[in-house]
């Protein structure tokens, strides 16, 4: 973040919800806390590393910011994920086994299991698993787990690595944070209503950049048993579980102490056209964030449609390459930057049609082990091409 990096990417192909969560919580707090200049402790990395391994995990390594190292990217030992080693078998009989605990490993002795987490071991090269029916602990550094009856553990697993690729509550606590409407993040609004006797109740929300009003169609009435109150209007106009705001304050200014009566149906409606008002007014404009501004749908529509357009050929006989679009070209090896200049250079046109030197926009190097950079951006600019170097790969 010093050096200027604006985005981290979690790299959550083919991995299950539970991980990205678990990933994305883990650079957030990170992230959130170097801002502050309040840095997580050693403690609190290796927390956070043992909450992700139990999700997903080849073992941790600093990718490539110490220099492109395929070897050591990850554990070959496995092909898959195996989760936190958190000890080895030190007895088994029939469905039960004992765990001598890991001391100042990935995990440590302050490891918690619990009836529903999921345990993997190593026998002979082959992966076996069940899920933990009982637990006893039996001392500072040993525990023993009870699984299913159809569970076997035999005499030959002693010593083996024993993992913990299920962890039940934190899966529990991470899937509330995509599927529990009540963890998501949501945009602070006030909310203002204006009464009046004989005039129609009006209301209006701003999240403090925009405002929108709405008004009801039947005029406020006195009331004539039970009155609504400023905290009815405030239970009803700021319920907003079901949209993205919440409610952060709300004022009710009355021209007469008097006591209304107004329909609840309307409420309701009004609480909608609120919402659904400043919804729509946030997206078709821009946000203004610590960061910068944020480009609304529309302009980013009308920038793809005004790149996409038809170029016309010169003999009016159809269309070209569409005008102003632009190919960024990657190259991993310095013979395709060769082959690139020779082609664009010869003739300004790739293979003699539909491609023209100056259709490229950028040409972008990634070459594997960092070498003939310097001779292959000279090359690069000599022939008249936009070039850029890949930022080194971190995951």
């Amino acid at each position: 973040m010093d050096m200027g990096v604006a985005s981290f990417k979690v790299e959550g192909r083919l991995k299950s919800p539970e991980y990205v969560a678990a990933a994305a919580r883990a650079y957030r707090s990170a992230i959130d806390r170097h801002s502050v200049r309040h840095d997580l402790s050693p403690i609190e990395v290796e927390a956070a590393k043992r909450r992700m391994a139990t999700t997903y995990s080849r073992g941790f390594f600093t990718g490539w910011l110490k220099g492109v190292d395929h070897q050591h990217l990850v554990d070959g030992v496995s092909k898959s994920h195996r989760g936190l080693e958190i000890g080895r078998l030190h007895s088994g009989d029939a469905n039960s086994m004992v765990i001598e605990l890991v001391e100042g490993g990935e995990a440590s002795t302050d490891i918690e299991l619990s009836p529903g987490d999921g345990l993997l071991w190593t026998v002979d090269h082959a992966d076996q698993g069940a899920q933990v029916y009982k637990v006893d602990r039996l001392d500072a550094t040993r525990v023993r787990v009870e699984f299913a009856n159809d569970v076997e553990v035999t005499a030959d697993s002693r010593g083996a690595r024993v993992y913990l690729n299920h962890d039940s509550s934190q899966k529990r606590d991470l899937r509330r944070t995509f599927h529990d409407k009540n963890a998501w993040k949501r945009i602070p609004v006030e909310v203002t209503v204006d009464i009046e006797l004989g005039l129609r109740l009006n209301a209006t929300m701003s999240d403090g950049t925009f405002t929108v009003t709405a008004e009801g169609r039947s005029p406020i009435e006195a009331a004539r048993n039970k009155a609504v109150t400023d905290e009815f209007l405030a239970d009803e106009l700021g319920a907003l579980g079901g949209s993205v705001f919440k409610l952060s304050d709300f004022t009710v200014r009355r021209a007469s102490p008097d006591p209304i009566f107004y329909p609840h149906k309307e409420l309701k409606e009004i609480r909608r056209e609120l919402t659904e008002r400043l919804e729509k007014l946030r997206r078709e404009n821009r946000i203004r964030r610590d960061d910068g501004a944020v480009a609304p749908a529309r302009d980013v529509l009308a920038w793809n449609r005004e790149r996409m357009q038809p170029r016309q050929t010169t003999s009016g006989s159809g269309s070209e390459t569409p005008a102003g679009t632009r190919l960024n070209v990657l190259l991993r090896e310095k013979a395709q930057v060769t082959d690139l200049i020779e082609a664009v250079s010869s003739s300004g046109r790739l293979h003699g049609d539909g491609l023209r030197g100056d259709d490229l926009g950028c040409v972008i190097l990634d070459f594997e082990f960092g070498q003939d950079y310097e001779s292959s951006v000279a090359g690069l600019k000599n022939a008249g091409l936009r070039c850029g170097i890949a930022t080194t790969r971190s995951s």
